[in-house]
C-alpha cells in the first residue's frame, strides 16, 4: 500500500486540506489502475489474465521496451562518437533514453485524465476530440524540454510535395469508395440518407441514429467529395494527401458530410486567395495556395470543425475555415512540432476563441427558425 511522506503535500508552510489530499490520492490510484489494466484483464476477450499470464505479458512488454531502446541505442551509438567527447556515448544516451522512458511515463499519466475533460473545452464543436490534450501536453513538453534543460528546439523541416501517383490514388479511392456507396445501398441506406445531409453533425452517432447503411453511404460519397475537393485545387496526389482522404472520412460517422464540409472547404481556398492578394500589394511571396501541401493536410483537420457549419449555418462555417487556414501553419510554434494532431489542436484553438463569440452575438440555425415560425 502506497504511504505518503506528509511534506510532499506542504511547501513552506503551505498544506493542503483533507479533501484535496484525497482527492489526489483517488486520481492517483485511478491512473494505476488504468496503466496497469493491460497486465491484469484481456483486451480481447475482457478475463482477468492468471498470475502467470500477468507475468508473461509484464516479461513480454518489458522485452519488447528493452528491444526498442537497445535499437535506438545501437542506431545512435554511431552518431555519438562523432558528436561527443571521448567515453561519454554511454553516459549520454542512458540519460536520454532514461528522459525518454520518463515522458512517455508522463504522457501516459496526464493523458488519460485530461482526455474526458476535452469536449468540455470545445463545447463540442472540434470532432478531433484527443487533439486538444495531445496538443497541450505537446506544448508543455516544448516550453520545459526546450526553454528549460535546453536552449532551442531542433530547425524543422518542411513536408515537401514528393512523388504523384494520381492515377493509382484514384483507382484506389474509386473502388473502395464505389463499394461502400453500392454496399451502403444494398443495405437501404437511401432512404435515410437525405435526412443525415440535414443534420447539424453536433453530438451525434449516425450510426446509431440513421442506421449502418446511411453511415456506409456517407462514407463513400463524403470520400468521392474529398477526392474531388483536391482535383479542383490541384493538390499533389502523393501519400500525405492520400492519407488525408482517409483521415478525413474518419469523421463521417460521428458529424461529417458533404453538406456541412463545404463551406469550410470555400474557407479554406477564400482565405488563400485573399493571402494572394494581400501578399501581391505587398511584394511579400505567397507560398500558402490551397494546393500547398501544408494546407491540404491543414484542411484534413479543419473538416472537423463541421459542427459549426451545422449549428451555425454556412456563412459560420466559410468563416471558420478561413480562420483555420490562419492558424493551422502558426501552431506548430506552440508545441514545436511535437504534436502530429496540428490541424485538430488548431480546430480546438479555433474554437477556444470564437466559439464564445458565436454564442454571444450569433443565434444558431434552429433559434433563427424558431424565431421565424413565431413572426
Amino acid at each position: 500500500m502506497l504511504r505518503w511522506n506528509r511534506s510532499f503535500w506542504s511547501w513552506k508552510g503551505c498544506r493542503m486540506d483533507t479533501e484535496t489530499r484525497c482527492l489526489f490520492r483517488a486520481l492517483f490510484r485511478k491512473q494505476l489502475r488504468e496503466q496497469g489494466a493491460f497486465l491484469v484483464r484481456s483486451a480481447s476477450t475482457g478475463r482477468h489474465r492468471t498470475r502467470a499470464g500477468r507475468l508473461a505479458f509484464g516479461a513480454l512488454y518489458g522485452g519488447i521496451v528493452l528491444l526498442v531502446m537497445g535499437s535506438f541505442f545501437s542506431l545512435a551509438w554511431p552518431l555519438g562518437e562523432l558528436l561527443l567527447p571521448a567515453g561519454q556515448e554511454a553516459l549520454y544516451f542512458l540519460t536520454m533514453e532514461l528522459l525518454a522512458l520518463a515522458v512517455g511515463i508522463f504522457i501516459g499519466f496526464v493523458f488519460p485524465a485530461v482526455l474526458p475533460h476535452s469536449p468540455s473545452m470545445h463545447k463540442g464543436y472540434d470532432l478531433y476530440n484527443a487533439a486538444i490534450p495531445i496538443g497541450l501536453i505537446a506544448f508543455f513538453l516544448r516550453s520545459l524540454l526546450y526553454k528549460v534543460f535546453l536552449p532551442a528546439p531542433p530547425a524543422s523541416k518542411g513536408v515537401g510535395l514528393g512523388d504523384s501517383f494520381p492515377v493509382l490514388s484514384f483507382v484506389f479511392c474509386g473502388v473502395v469508395f464505389g463499394l461502400a456507396i453500392i454496399w451502403g445501398l444494398a443495405m437501404g441506406g437511401g432512404k435515410e440518407y437525405g435526412k443525415l445531409l440535414r443534420d447539424s453533425g453536433y453530438n451525434v452517432d449516425y450510426g446509431t441514429k440513421y442506421g449502418s447503411g446511411a453511415s456506409v453511404l456517407n462514407f463513400g460519397i463524403y470520400g468521392l467529395f474529398i477526392v474531388l475537393y483536391y482535383v479542383l485545387i490541384g493538390a499533389k496526389w502523393n501519400a500525405a494527401t492520400l492519407g488525408c482522404v482517409f483521415c478525413m472520412v474518419c469523421c463521417c460517422f460521428k458529424g461529417s458530410h458533404p453538406a456541412n464540409v463545404w463551406p469550410i472547404m470555400v474557407g479554406y481556398v477564400a482565405a488563400s486567395y485573399v493571402a494572394q492578394s494581400v501578399c501581391s500589394l505587398t511584394g511579400a511571396e505567397h507560398t500558402l495556395m490551397a494546393n500547398a501541401q501544408a494546407i491540404v493536410i491543414g484542411l484534413c483537420f479543419a473538416n472537423g470543425l463541421s459542427p459549426v457549419t451545422g449549428v451555425y449555418g454556412w456563412l459560420a462555417g466559410v468563416l471558420f475555415g478561413m480562420i483555420h487556414y490562419t492558424f493551422v501553419t502558426c501552431v506548430p510554434l506552440l508545441h514545436g512540432a511535437f504534436c502530429l494532431y496540428n490541424g485538430g489542436f488548431t480546430a480546438g484553438f479555433t474554437c477556444f476563441l470564437f466559439i464564445p463569440v458565436l454564442e454571444h452575438f450569433c443565434k444558431t440555425k434552429q433559434q433563427r427558425k424558431e424565431l421565424k415560425a413565431g413572426k
